[in-house]
């Protein structure tokens, strides 16, 4: 999200947190998060980010084994982005260190390299995994909040990946920098639609030597080539849980709670409830104001600081606080963080129940009520006990 370059500079440098105005023309950010400004459609340059969202069913298939072949990337010689050619390409994801299933249907992430071992996960068709090691036979990954194993001839790797993510995978365009202008036309000169937060993705209706036409809600706009991604729609691996072991009908009954069911806390669905009176206010970057203002960091540490938390104030600490939880597990209250591809956090939203989230989203949409899934979370925490 947009406020991972704040989350930054804060964790670097410390100090107080600063509001943002936006100009209407050209949404200037402050010189201390941002050296330089970019070209009229673009704020800042920003990290290479992706996507993911589930789909499929599961089974384990073989497929023909790929070989690793070196990533045929662009050299780079392109100007730097702040000078803006209108013929810039949009760069491309990079699959150094990834790879992505290659079955027809969902496999098994297992827990070792071994047929017999305990399931630990699975992925969908077309899901993306990071490569830990890879073996002879298998490969050792992660993918979400799963860590295990899968067979070589069910992946495609490096640049096998990336050709086949290019014949096969639906391309989205990500932002690359901290905020672009979504324009009427193919032109600087047509009409602003709104802006868009790095980070966020959108569907590719079609692509242009310098523009790219991408689907907004109901509407249609362009954004300059440069300041985008070419990635995909990539699921990732859904975590299996561990069977629980049930006491003996003859035992007396306990009147503990099981330890893998994480209890729905009062307190928790107060505090989602609390949130959700604020959906609909603005998201300002740099901002802990509930009515003013908040990014998503901001907005998580002013509503648990009403019931008496003092949490971190960006996102990457945030996700280090309280106990980790799966995705699964929710319970009203719990923090959901997304990384959007790249491994560490980049937003951050609270967990109301119903597979649903309330976060500060962007400038275009302030705080508002989303599908905890509407990006593939990274990981969860409960800070109520």
């Amino acid at each position: 999200s947009i406020t991972s370059i704040v989350d930054r500079y804060i964790e670097e440098n410390g100090g107080d947190v600063f509001t943002v105005d936006a100009t209407p023309e050209d949404a200037a950010t402050p010189a201390a998060v941002v050296a330089e400004a970019t070209a009229t459609d673009a704020v800042a340059t920003g990290e290479i980010q992706e996507i993911a969202k589930v789909t499929g069913e599961i089974a384990e298939v073989p497929s023909e084994e790929t070989t690793e072949a070196p990533a045929t990337e662009a050299p780079t010689t392109e100007a730097p982005v702040q000078e803006a050619s209108e013929a810039a390409a949009s760069p491309v994801m990079d699959f150094t260190g990834k790879a992505i299933v290659t079955a027809s249907g969902s496999v098994n992430i297992r827990q070792s390299g071994d047929v017999n071992a305990a399931k630990v996960g699975t992925i969908d068709a077309g899901g993306l995994v990071n490569i830990v090691e890879k073996g002879d036979t298998w490969s050792h990954i992660t993918s979400g909040n799963v860590d295990g194993y899968i067979r070589n001839d069910l992946l495609a790797f490096g640049g096998d990946a990336a050709s086949y993510a290019s014949a096969n995978l639906s391309k989205v365009a990500v932002v690359n920098t901290a905020a672009l202008k979504l324009r009427s036309a193919a032109s600087t000169d047509s009409e602003s639609i709104t802006l868009l937060a790095q980070g966020e993705s959108y569907p590719i209706v079609e692509t242009g030597d310098a523009w790219t036409k991408i689907q907004l809600d109901t509407v249609t706009g362009y954004v300059k080539n440069e300041y985008i991604t070419i990635s995909y729609n990539m699921p990732t691996a859904k975590a299996i849980s561990a069977p629980t072991t049930e006491a003996p009908t003859t035992e007396a009954p306990t009147t503990e709670a099981p330890v893998t069911e994480a209890p729905t806390s009062d307190l928790g669905q107060q505090i989602a409830n609390f949130a959700c009176q604020f959906v609909g206010n603005p998201y300002v970057w740099g901002g802990t104001s509930l009515t003013n203002g908040a990014d998503c960091s901001g907005f998580v540490q002013s509503v648990y600081k009403n019931f008496g938390y003092s949490l971190p104030r960006t996102c990457t600490p945030q996700s280090n606080a309280g106990t980790a939880v799966s995705i699964a597990a929710l319970a009203p209250g719990d923090l959901v963080f997304y990384d959007h591809g790249t491994g560490s956090c980049e937003h951050v939203g609270i967990y109301i129940g119903n597979g649903q989230i309330v976060h500060a989203s962007s400038s275009r949409t302030g705080i508002k009520i989303s599908n905890v899934n509407y990006s593939t979370p990274f990981k969860a925490c409960r800070i109520v006990n």
